[in-house]
């Protein structure tokens, strides 16, 4: 995270570039795109790359715990009362209620893609 690099007019939830072996990426505040209390950057933070084809960007994690395979039929259906974004790139909740993000929508979704000129 020290090597954050902020970018001029973009986005509010594009934290800025950082650059990952030798290649240039944007990272995302999943929390401010969700639309979720902010509690700043810190110093555990970590970027968490998400990759698909050709897209590739990193999200904002606060703390990495550990890894988790998740079988796919044993996600519960998200919350009805979820709407917009947060219901869209919700996959589903786990049985110890550990919401899990759909990687592969977030990298096709084209709002998602700063193409604003200055």
């Amino acid at each position: 995270m020290n090597e954050l690099t902020l970018v001029p007019c973009a986005p509010q939830f594009v934290l800025g570039v950082v650059n990952v072996r030798g290649q240039v990426l944007s990272v995302i505040d999943i929390g401010k795109l969700f639309d979720l209390p902010q509690r700043g950057v810190g110093d555990l933070d970590r970027i968490i790359l998400l990759q698909n084809g050709g897209m590739e960007f990193g999200i904002l994690g606060n703390s990495i715990l550990g890894v988790v395979q998740v079988p796919v039929d044993e996600l519960q259906p998200t919350l009805p009362t979820l709407t917009g974004l947060r219901a869209e790139y919700l996959k589903g909740v786990t049985r110890d209620r550990m919401a899990i993000l759909d990687g592969a929508r977030l990298l096709a979704d084209e709002n998602i893609i700063v193409r604003e000129e200055v």
